[in-house]
């Protein structure tokens, strides 16, 4: 190839940026895989989409320039990339085709410890007309409107102390399933409910995950699997705040682990600033066998540092539990 470009080509020389760019575009994608081996070189993976897009820039910028053997190296790193993407976005995410059953809505939202406008959180609540809502972060600023949302549903917290951030609220009656974790443990944010369904009963687990650097991060993904295996076969719905995106290595092991379906493919959830749009989803919805979607999206903003995820669903009704 290299021949070839001096042959029939020619080529400027890049100047340095360029070329450690480019440099840098093909190495972070392989550095990432090694997130196996250490949790936090799993972070790059975050960041696949991004170097997806800059590599892309940057062809263009040296195809116009003259810049031909840059763009050899930029292409290799595109490609690392958007293959990764492509592999962990479409690979592990769920079928939109509807089955025969019973259609739940159901809400996924970090209502944000510093949140400013609770009032406009009860109202985006209020509105999606949701049947199951997940919040996280509830035991912050917003909780007195959390509490008053929606007063006609049921309503579980995952326990009454401090640090137990999880409201869940439902059309339907809902118990919690086993024994509730204590508030005086690091980040007791897994919490796993009965949903009375007159149809189609079934359980849901919401989720607040910590993030990938957290010493206890592997821990509590470990404790969530743990409580999916627990639970069985029976129709399952686990949400929330994963804090890891599609394309790290540590979501890809929970999926292969869980043996759960994501519904949502790559939506952006986070940061949510009033302005500009979110940059990497974190938040996921992950179904059982006994699950289909028909498609999820964000809602309106509602002071979170999170956009919220909306989900329409169908459940079998031959399942029971």
């Amino acid at each position: 190839m290299r021949q070839y470009l001096k042959d029939h080509i020619r080529s400027r020389p890049a100047p340095i940026w360029l070329s450690l760019s480019a440099a840098i575009i093909v190495i972070l994608p392989i550095i990432g895989n090694l997130g196996m081996l250490t949790p936090a070189l799993d972070l790059i993976n975050a960041a696949l989409p991004a170097i997806a897009l800059t590599s892309s820039v940057l062809v263009i910028f040296s195809y116009l320039r003259s810049h031909y053997y840059s763009i050899i190296y930029l292409l290799i790193g595109f490609a690392i990339s958007i293959t990764m993407l492509i592999y962990t976005i479409f690979g592990s995410s769920g079928s939109d085709a509807a089955m025969q059953g019973s259609q739940i809505t159901l809400v996924t939202l970090s209502a944000y410890h510093a949140n400013e406008t609770p009032l406009l959180l009860r109202n985006t609540i209020e509105r999606s007309n949701a049947d199951i809502v997940l919040l996280q972060e509830s035991d912050g600023a917003a909780r007195h409107a959390i509490k008053a949302s929606l007063p006609k549903y049921y309503r579980l917290r995952s326990c009454s102390r401090p640090r137990c951030s999880i409201t869940i609220l439902s059309r339907w009656p809902l118990t919690p399933i086993g024994k509730r974790r204590s508030g005086q443990s690091d980040l007791p944010d897994i919490f796993a409910v009965h949903i009375a369904h007159p149809a189609a009963p079934f359980n849901v687990i919401a989720v607040h995950l910590p993030r990938l650097t957290h010493a206890n991060a592997v821990a509590h993904r470990n404790a969530l699997i743990a409580m999916i295996k627990t639970l069985g076969p029976k129709p399952l719905l686990v949400a929330g705040d994963f804090n890891l995106t599609p394309g790290m290595i540590a979501l890809s092991q929970f999926e292969v682990s869980s043996g759960l379906i994501r519904a949502v493919k790559f939506t952006p959830t986070y940061p949510a600033p009033p302005v500009f749009p979110p940059l990497f989803p974190i938040d996921h919805v992950y179904l059982s066998s006994a699950w289909s979607s028909q498609g999820c999206d964000t809602i309106a903003r509602t002071g979170s540092d999170h956009l919220g995820l909306k989900c329409v669903l169908n459940i079998r009704q031959r399942h029971s539990l």
